[in-house]
């Protein structure tokens, strides 16, 4: 749809791809994500920022000092 769009990093999980987007602050619209997420049909993207924990429709927000346990432990972390 748009040329400029694109997500950040794709992770691979139980034989799914699933889209990540880094943002500085906590506020971003990642219009990529959603429409990789469309695109691809994918359950689930990744936000990390410094915003909280949170767990929306499809979207998983990560704080910046969770990326190494989530990496290490997305298996359980993702349910």
């Amino acid at each position: 749809k748009n040329s400029s769009a694109e997500v950040d990093y794709l992770i691979e999980l139980k034989g799914t791809i699933i889209p990540m987007e880094i943002k500085s602050g906590s506020i971003g619209h990642m219009r990529s994500m959603h429409m990789f997420i469309e695109k691809y049909q994918s359950e689930i993207g990744v936000k990390i920022s410094m915003d909280r924990f949170h767990k929306g429709d499809k979207v998983l927000s990560l704080p910046l000092y969770a990326i190494e346990a989530f990496l290490a432990r997305r298996d359980a972390l993702w349910q």
